[in-house]
């Protein structure tokens, strides 16, 4: 086996050898390739390597620095050399006994790296001996957040339920195909009673996943009776794990307002309820403004 392909790339180096001496014939003196290839079954895999590599580095030290001993082409000869063959050989750059395919004994630097969506890409990573590998962590893909514009009202006269109503809180993140994703939802929003009423029940915040609703990312109060405008901030963290699948997933996170009014001082009381913030102006009265932000992993 071993022999077999250290003649496919003793077919491969022939080629290269001819065609640098057509190239280079009026600079340099290339002696015919057959009587400078002696027979490989003669030689160990290791010489046969360092014999070839000597040839590359000859003849291209000669076609381009014919005054200069360049250590930059002998380089540049072995990544040829890797190039156009499909050898088993562990090379070694500046030093004499790689442990890797490629074993690089001083600094590496990359030029004209291509921008790539992190999507599609992974880390490489190195320990402490300097070996590189693929990263299996999650690596952060997209964070994202949502303010509300303004506050929103609901009036609830006696006794009713109202569980849906919109505050412009809703944030959308997309997990790619074959991906592992974990995703992170915060939302803070403020909740009162504007009409300065006592009303019984519960009030807070319905949290919908692509519409339904998510219910350990939900969080509703007992209200406060206390004849003013009184306020509480609900806020929540919800996380959800998605294993891999062959096609992206795009998943709509919302905030809904809940109200629950059960009773009221005298019958069919009407009460005021306000979402988001006092108001969007001065005073807000230390209510802050909701919002909901997002922050996306995957691996």
């Amino acid at each position: 086996m071993v022999m077999r392909q250290l003649y496919k790339i003793k077919k491969r180096i022939t080629g290269l050898l001819a065609c640098v001496q057509m190239l280079f014939s009026d600079r340099i003196d290339v002696p015919p390739v057959v009587a400078e290839i002696m027979p490989l079954k003669r030689r160990s895999p290791k010489k046969t390597i360092e014999w070839l590599l000597n040839i590359i580095y000859e003849i291209m030290h000669k076609a381009t620095h014919p005054n200069q001993n360049s250590k930059t082409t002998q380089i540049s000869g072995i990544f040829l050399f890797c190039a156009l063959s499909s050898s088993f050989a562990q090379i070694g750059i500046n030093t004499t006994s790689p442990t890797r395919d490629l074993d690089v004994n001083g600094d590496l630097r990359i030029r004209n790296l291509p921008s790539q969506n992190v999507n599609e890409s992974n880390f490489l990573t190195t320990d402490a001996n300097g070996n590189i590998g693929q990263s299996t962590a999650y690596i952060l893909s997209d964070v994202d957040a949502v303010i509300a514009s303004t506050n929103v009202d609901r009036t609830v006269t006696g006794l009713g339920i109202r569980d849906n109503v919109p505050l412009g809180l809703s944030i959308r993140t997309t997990i790619p195909a074959n991906k592992e994703g974990l995703v992170i939802i915060q939302y803070s929003v403020p909740v009162g009673i504007s009409s300065f009423t006592e009303p019984r029940g519960y009030y807070g915040i319905r949290f919908l996943r692509n519409g339904v609703e998510a219910v350990e990312g939900s969080r509703k109060f007992s209200m406060m009776k206390e004849g003013h405008a009184n306020m509480v901030s609900v806020s929540n963290v919800y996380v959800e794990h998605f294993s891999p699948r062959p096609n992206d997933r795009t998943i709509t996170f919302n905030c809904k307002g809940y109200i629950e009014q059960r009773s009221g001082s005298g019958a069919n009381r009407s009460h005021t309820y306000r979402f988001n913030m006092w108001s969007t102006g001065t005073p807000n009265f230390n209510w802050g403004r909701a919002t909901i932000s997002k922050q996306v992993f995957i691996r």
